[in-house]
């Protein structure tokens, strides 16, 4: 049992593969998981951003990996027939990204950010901040904006696309103004 519990309590390395055409599919709630799971098993290049979520039950702990952006998976729109991603039967919509460059650019910030800390959690897309660039600590190379929420300092990291956004701490010393 224990190699179970420690086999669920550790996440993958979370890539972007490369994909020809990025775009996303609106899924039935609760379903994200059965959709990755039916683009993995057509060799169909997708990304699911999961987050850790860790309950305890008495004395007993469970680590869950939930989807970031429920309702969302960025799936390669070229690898695939519109009409066969029906065939889930999870699906409510398709969506097309106008700006690929973009879409593949936010995906790969978000990917660096859940590789470097299991923190990160959805937030409002609303709220506007300092655009900046981590170029100190764990997560060097990061793009976003700096918001406070709560009284604290938050790197908001935004999915233009879907108009989703996530968040973690951050300490202010560690970013620059991104020009």
């Amino acid at each position: 049992m224990k190699s179970d519990e420690q086999a669920t309590d550790e996440q993958p390395l979370i890539e972007v593969p490369q994909a020809r055409v990025w775009g996303a599919l609106h899924t039935f709630p609760r379903a994200e998981k059965v959709v990755a799971e039916f683009l993995a098993n057509r060799q169909i290049p997708h990304f699911l951003p999961t987050f850790k979520k860790t309950r305890r039950y008495g004395s007993r702990t469970r680590v869950s990996y939930l989807p970031l952006f429920p309702s969302y998976v960025f799936y390669d729109a070229g690898a695939i027939e519109r009409t066969e991603v029906f065939a889930s039967r999870r699906i409510a919509g398709i969506l097309d990204a106008d700006d690929q460059e973009e879409l593949r650019r936010d995906l790969e910030n978000l990917s660096l950010a859940l590789n470097r800390d299991d923190s990160l959690c959805a937030t409002r897309f609303g709220e506007v901040g300092k655009p900046v660039q981590v170029v100190r600590g764990k997560f060097k190379g990061l793009r976003g904006e700096i918001v406070r929420i709560e009284s604290a300092t938050r790197l908001l990291i935004r999915v233009h696309f879907i108009g989703q956004a996530a968040c973690l701490a951050i300490d202010e010393s560690m970013v620059e103004p991104d020009l």
